[in-house]
């Protein structure tokens, strides 16, 4: 079975109100793609960096989706620095999403889990900018730096 690891970060100027948000989906400690997300749509700042993080994070998920197909086994650990991509899916209690991006999150993670069932999805809290390699290069993207990692492994960047 493949095991992934996703790292995600989101970004937030509120003196521009640019907001980006960037994923890094690594395998044996290689990044095999990675993504950006920018966020202009005033519906979907809300929660700034946040409603970035929770973005990165289902667009990462449905790329996977769409490169493995539905009958590839695999694992996916989610690597995050922003307690809530845990807690809106199994926290202990969960948290109840009431703002859009949250709620769109969830259901995004939800759908995921239905079109995808070989995919084993977990979720690992990891320390924000503590020297975690890939957690370093997602936050590198989501605040416009390319590191080379990434380097022709990018599927682009999306707008919303």
């Amino acid at each position: 079975m493949k095991n992934f690891e996703i790292y995600t970060d989101g970004s937030f100027d509120n003196s521009t109100r640019r907001c980006t948000s960037a994923y890094v989906v690594v395998m044996n400690d290689e990044v095999m793609f990675c993504g950006k997300l920018n966020i202009k749509d005033e519906k979907y700042l809300g929660s700034w960096n946040v409603s970035a993080e929770l973005m990165a994070v289902v667009t990462a998920l449905n790329c996977m989706g769409s490169i493995f197909g539905k009958e590839e086994q695999m694992s996916v650990t989610v690597m995050h620095d922003y307690v809530g991509v845990a807690q809106f899916i199994e926290g202990n209690p969960v948290w109840k999403a009431k703002k859009l991006v949250p709620q769109l999150y969830v259901a995004g993670i939800k759908a995921f889990r239905q079109n995808y069932p070989n995919i084993q999805l977990r979720f690992k809290k990891v320390k924000a900018h503590s020297g975690i390699h890939f957690n370093e290069v997602a936050d590198a993207l989501a605040n416009e730096r390319v590191l080379p990692e990434c380097v022709g492994k990018m599927l682009g960047d999306m707008t919303l």
